[in-house]
C-alpha cells in the first residue's frame, strides 16, 4: 500500500472524528398539528440517517386557512395577499417565527426543514461539511447567515 494510500485514510479518519466530536445539531421540523403522519416519517428518516432523537424538535407550523382577516392584515403585504394562498402565508409565517425562536438560541447553528423533506445518509456529518466548506473560503468565513439545503 501506498503512502499516499496511508495519507488518504488518515486524512478520512481525521475528518470523521472531527465531526464526531463536535455537538449535535439542532433539527427544527415544521409540522401542521394534523401532520402526524409526515412527523413520524421525518423524525424516523432523520433517526435512520444518524441524528440523535433528542436533537429533532417539532415546531407547530401555522395553519395559513385558519388566520383570520386581522391576522393576514398585519403579518403580510397587500401584494402578498393577493399573489399567494393562505397556505403559503402560513408556511412563510411558520419560518419566519422559528428563525425569530432560533435567533435568540445558543446554537452556532440550526437546521429548519419542512416535515416533506428527504434527508441523506449522514445527513449532520453532510451540513458540517458544508458549513466547513463556507467557514474555510476566505470570501465566505464569518459572512454567510444561512445555507439553503437543497439537492445535496
Amino acid at each position: 500500500m501506498s503512502n499516499s494510500h496511508h495519507g488518504i485514510q488518515v486524512s478520512a479518519l481525521l475528518l470523521t472524528l472531527r465531526h464526531a466530536l463536535r455537538p449535535p445539531i439542532p433539527i427544527n421540523i415544521i409540522n401542521l398539528d394534523q401532520g402526524i403522519e409526515r412527523w413520524r416519517k421525518i423524525s424516523d428518516n432523520l433517526e435512520a440517517s444518524g441524528v440523535d432523537s433528542s436533537w429533532i424538535h417539532r415546531y407547530s407550523a401555522i395553519y395559513g386557512k385558519n388566520l383570520t382577516k386581522d391576522e393576514l392584515m398585519s403579518n403580510t403585504t397587500a401584494l402578498s395577499r393577493f399573489l399567494c394562498s393562505p397556505g403559503m402565508i402560513g408556511c412563510f409565517l411558520s419560518h419566519s417565527d422559528l428563525w425569530d425562536k432560533i435567533a435568540t438560541e445558543e446554537h452556532p447553528f440550526q437546521v429548519v426543514l419542512e416535515d416533506d423533506a428527504v434527508v441523506c445518509n449522514n445527513f449532520c456529518t453532510r451540513v458540517y461539511e458544508l458549513v466547513d466548506e463556507l467557514e474555510t473560503n476566505e470570501e465566505m468565513s464569518g459572512r454567510w447567515g444561512a445555507l439553503l439545503l437543497g439537492a445535496f
